[in-house]
């Protein structure tokens, strides 16, 4: 067991502290005291092996971007859409192969032919076709998001891809959601199709992979996570009147940029949707602080209280150009503004009344809400936007945050700890799902770098 024994005498001293003097029992300090002994006893007996003395903040530093056009700045404020794109099939025959796997070498640092990009929703349907996914360890969904629409699903990794070795061969099948690469010079390659129409014409909208095993961190087309090429021959099996364009996409910041983890086709008549490149961008880095309010002493789900909280700086890119007259990126060109920081209510699973304190703001929930009401906490929206409201002063080193319950008439105020007693409040990454009334949190999530066991 990895509790010291400071924090157990400290415990100890306690109940012995308001044990011993019936007059404690009515200062307000003991009964705090009395509380904090309470919880961290109930927190020992639940999570025995859990080290005390940690600081209680498991956030990655995961960074996301938006177009500034998308809702306050924030591309999970978009929820997620139940559109079904109508599905067919797609052969690609080995020609567009051989051009991707001489243009896409793995492990060739790819990343100076393609810029950050987002598109606009064509007046014709298009379709998307998942073509090659090479040698990658993670595992991950490729998602669309359409501006004022939301975030639409298409395709989970190998689902739907097999390829053929030589013609009049038999098919291999890809294994779904494992590290299972597409060989080099196959003949074809065979994957499900996926045909969107009726999106609201001329929305801005964009690609991304939530790679699910790195806690559904975000790599889009908007950070550079992902690139076009239009130059390469036309399929075979392409509908008459169709253009198409091919996109690459690398499954971590930081990698070897050869853009050849997942690459997609995309087709529509008389085109695709159209390509911008990206001049402005909302980069966010955010922390999801899921919280106990002692309404109950011994659930420990930490969904009475959960809000997101990013630091936003508005980047503004520059372009030069090569001697082809193409814009490239000069990310060293990159101007920046801050903004002020942003919180987002996700849930409240509470009953008691409260206030949030995050920087130099604070939130009430019975100014907006019946503070009774438990919201979001059962057949949870992930991308729920309950309220949200600018958090001027918050810093994210510092966790700056804290939430004043209102019990039987009496306040009580929660701060963020710094290690050495049971957590109240703790950090998470903002794409980490809370738990569902009841629903403990995982005794792995008190260790640092629990994440890893998932990828």
């Amino acid at each position: 067991m990895k509790v010291s024994l400071k924090s157990l005498t400290a415990v100890c001293a306690v109940f012995c502290i308001v044990g011993c003097s019936s007059k404690d029992l009515y200062d307000e300090k003991a009964v705090e005291m009395k509380e904090d002994a309470t919880y961290t006893d109930n927190f020992l007996k639940k999570y025995p092996n859990v080290d005390l003395n940690q600081d209680w903040d498991y956030t990655t530093g995961q960074v996301t971007y938006s177009l500034p056009s998308s809702s306050s700045g924030a591309r999970a404020l978009t929820r997620e859409n139940s559109y079904e794109p109508t599905t067919g099939e797609f052969v690609l025959e080995g020609t567009v192969n051989d051009y991707m796997r001489e243009h896409m070498k793995a492990g060739r640092n790819n990343k100076k032919k393609g810029n950050p990009f987002y598109m606009k929703v064509p007046a014709n349907p298009f379709t998307i076709v998942p073509i090659f996914q090479g040698n990658a360890s993670y595992v991950w969904e490729l998602w669309m998001h359409v501006d004022d629409f939301g975030d639409i699903k298409v395709w989970s990794k190998g689902e739907g891809l097999s390829y053929q070795e030589k013609e009049n061969g038999s098919w291999t099948q890809i294994q779904a959601g494992v590290q299972d690469p597409i060989p080099d010079n196959v003949f074809a390659i065979k994957s499900t199709s996926y045909t969107f129409s009726g999106l609201p014409v001329g929305k801005n909208m964009f690609f991304y992979l939530k790679v699910t095993s790195k806690n559904n961190m975000i790599c889009s087309s908007i950070d550079q996570m992902m690139l076009t090429l239009n130059d390469f021959p036309t399929p075979k099996n392409l509908p008459a009147d169709n253009t198409a364009m091919i996109v690459g996409c690398e499954d971590q910041p930081g990698g070897d940029y050869d853009y050849e983890d997942m690459v997609f086709m995309v087709y529509g008549n008389p085109t695709p949707p159209p390509v911008h490149v990206v001049k402005e961008r909302i980069k966010m880095e955010g922390k999801r602080y899921m919280m106990e309010d002692l309404g109950g002493m011994d659930d420990f789900d930490f969904n009475d209280i959960v809000v997101d909280v990013y630091n936003r700086t508005k980047e503004k890119l520059w372009y030069d150009f090569d001697e082809n007259g193409k814009e490239i990126l000069d990310e060293s060109k990159t101007e920046t503004v801050e903004m002020t920081p942003l919180a987002i209510v996700r849930a409240m699973g509470g009953t008691l009344d409260f206030t949030l304190k995050i920087g130099d703001k604070t939130w009430t929930k019975s100014d907006k809400f019946n503070f009774k009401d438990m919201l979001n906490t059962r057949n949870i929206d992930w991308n729920k936007n309950l309220d949200e409201f600018e958090a001027e002063g918050w810093i994210y080193k510092d966790n700056n945050v804290s939430v004043t319950v209102v019990s039987d008439g009496k306040e009580r105020e929660v701060k963020f700890s710094k290690g050495g007693t049971a957590p109240m409040i703790i950090a998470v990454d903002p794409t980490t799902h809370w738990m569902e009334e009841r629903e403990a949190v995982p005794a792995d999530w008190f260790n640092k770098g629990w994440w890893k066991s998932y990828e």
